[in-house]
């Protein structure tokens, strides 16, 4: 998963998670976006990515891991 990858993730309790990306905020979404992916972005702050189908969260896991290199 994405702690493996070395994100921070806080303890869920919802369909969703949190990832403190501070300024690299936008960049984040808009990569995301060009990936076909949709994650809802708090400018300077980070994303919050909803929990769904094992197909999609594997495509976000798989993103974010290149896009962390």
């Amino acid at each position: 998963g994405v702690r493996a990858q070395g994100w921070d993730v806080p303890a869920a309790d919802g369909n969703f998670f949190w990832l403190a990306t501070g300024e690299a905020t936008g960049r984040l979404v808009a990569d995301a976006a060009d990936a076909g992916l949709l994650l809802r972005g708090f400018a300077g702050e980070g994303v919050r990515i909803t929990i769904g189908e094992t197909e999609a969260n594997d495509a976000v896991i798989e993103f974010l891991g290149d896009w962390r290199r």
